[in-house]
């Protein structure tokens, strides 16, 4: 009788299982960035295409440049005061 699908791959990842001697894939995520948990925000779709054009130019990913806004923003009078809730 022959093997179907099913029990090829089962072996084949045994074999591989035992090579490396661990499971197959990485503890580290490797889409994650940074070591800084995110959070998602909404912004106008217009700022969105700045902050990402800005970030292509500049060789920079889209989170540093957003950062770097919004802390420069906390600079101006008007938000001066909430500054002190940051912890930087």
């Amino acid at each position: 009788m022959a093997k179907d699908d099913f029990d090829v791959l089962e072996e084949a990842s045994e074999v591989v299982g035992k090579k490396e001697g661990k499971r197959v894939g990485g503890d580290v995520n490797p889409y994650r960035l940074g070591t800084n948990e995110t959070k998602t925000t909404r912004i106008s779709l217009e700022l969105y295409e700045l902050i990402r054009r800005i970030a292509f130019e500049e060789k920079r990913s889209m989170l540093d440049v957003t950062n770097q806004m919004l802390l420069e923003g906390l600079d101006s009078p008007m938000f001066s005061n909430y500054k002190k809730y940051f912890n930087n």
